[in-house]
């Protein structure tokens, strides 16, 4: 199902549900995927979803082996000083 197709029976639902805490709920649910939640270092506002995305990226670089040793990290740390 297409993200589109997914929104437009998601609202349906929604226009059906009469009972307020499955509403509140919904709500609450919805919410907290769009809310800013953090900020990034040059101050965009980060939502849970962005959140989210970055750690599951950051698992990856892990699994992949992408890393960089403390000691290396530190060293051209102080290269970056000598320039």
């Amino acid at each position: 199902m297409s993200n589109s197709q997914l929104q437009f029976e998601l609202h349906q639902f929604i226009d059906r549900v009469k009972d307020t805490e499955v509403l509140n709920a919904i709500h609450t649910l919805l919410k907290s995927q769009i809310d800013i939640i953090a900020h990034s270092a040059d101050g965009k506002g980060l939502t849970k979803y962005d959140v989210d995305k970055m750690l599951q990226d950051s698992e990856e670089d892990i699994s992949a082996g992408r890393l960089i040793k403390h000691q290396d990290l530190k060293e051209e740390i102080s290269n970056w000083r000598k320039k």
